[in-house]
């Protein structure tokens, strides 16, 4: 009898060690956690996407959590995610921790299937940053019915890309409302990469973009200009860079009707000075129009008097300049926007 009985014993306890053997099944097993960042670039806001396999059913009341490396930034306020990702009265964030806790509401109906890839999107606006060091990084995943943390593939997160396009105006003059009054050079280079491949384009040249080979100059005139580069490493473009130049290296034109010659006599105590200034081509981003300068200045220097004259809309004037006796000299005097000005002489006498 006791033999038989010990048989008993023994055929459970190998029983219960052949049922231990065997993995019990969870309700919910994640496997092969791998990550998708966004940009990946160290403290940038990212958008995370993290991809998981489920072997079992998710009963969409239980929470997921997810658990970011430490250095990662997190706002000072988190925000609500959006609709979709979770319902957003059930968040929960852990500063501490770095971790987001939220339901399994995935508008999935009622469970989400066994078997199946899921993707759960953290977006940009979110405001979770990436850590402030390069190097590989993992994220952990935890649910109610399986709390032990499951480890994901690594990811990398890249050093902070800060070249930059820069464009430099090197010029000597400038004149009034910020025209160079002589053209200048323009020179551009990619900060923090000398082996990138820079494009450009300026529409006093050209209108496509070209590789820049060096330090250029713009042209002699009138005109308002955009230079515009980018670069490009890799096949990555490195940012777009574009600034606005304006040019006027062109004295305005003064054509004197009279007095036609430079030395005049005269009987009379006034004298009609008229002339015109002559239309100039003035270009806007390539744009082409013929512009005017209105503003004349007549002086009698021997009166010391300075008259301001506006021409009309075609570019004449006129003015009855008053003489004294003898030799008057007469200047008239024609200034543009950018400061440019263009000065001619005239003597009147007066001979009773």
């Amino acid at each position: 009898m006791e033999r038989k009985e010990l048989s008993l014993a023994l055929i459970f306890i190998i029983s219960f060690t052949i049922l231990l053997s065997f993995p019990l099944n969870k309700a919910f097993a994640i496997k092969d956690v791998w990550i998708e960042v966004e940009p990946n670039i160290c403290r940038e806001a990212a958008t995370y996407k993290i991809h998981f396999e489920l072997e079992k059913t998710l009963n969409v009341h239980e929470w997921i959590k997810i658990i970011f490396p430490y250095d990662t930034e997190f706002p000072e306020k988190f925000p609500s995610p959006p609709k979709g990702l979770c319902d957003p009265q059930s968040v929960i964030v852990d500063y501490e921790e770095r971790s987001i806790k939220f339901n399994s509401h995935f508008e999935l109906n009622p469970d989400i299937p066994g078997y199946e890839d899921i993707i759960i999107t953290i977006p940009e606006n979110l405001e979770i940053k990436n850590p402030s060091m390069p190097g590989e990084y993992t994220i952990l995943i935890c649910t109610q019915a399986e709390p032990e943390p499951v480890e994901s593939k690594p990811y990398k997160i890249g050093e902070f890309d800060s070249s930059e396009i820069e464009i430099s105006v090197i010029g000597r003059v400038i004149g009034r409302e910020g025209y160079y009054q002589e053209p200048p050079e323009i020179e551009i280079r990619c900060t923090n990469n000398k082996d990138a491949q820079i494009y450009h384009n300026c529409d006093v040249y050209n209108k496509e973009f070209m590789p820049y080979k060096g330090k250029f100059k713009l042209p002699e005139g009138q005109y308002i200009t955009r230079v515009t580069a980018y670069g490009k490493f890799e096949r990555e473009n490195i940012g777009t860079r574009s600034i606005t130049i304006k040019v006027d290296s062109l004295k305005p034109i003064i054509r004197m009707q009279q007095p036609k010659e430079e030395r005049t006599v005269t009987n009379s105590k006034y004298f009609l000075v008229k002339g015109f200034t002559k239309a100039q081509v003035f270009k806007t981003f390539g744009s082409e129009k013929r512009k005017i300068d209105r503003f004349i200045e007549i002086e009698n220097v021997n009166l010391k008097r300075v008259t301001q004259v506006k021409t009309d809309f075609k570019g004449y004037f006129s003015y009855d300049l008053e003489l004294t006796e003898g030799e008057n000299i007469i200047i008239i005097s024609c200034e543009d926007e950018a400061g440019n000005r263009t000065t001619t002489e005239r003597y009147i006498i007066i001979r009773q």
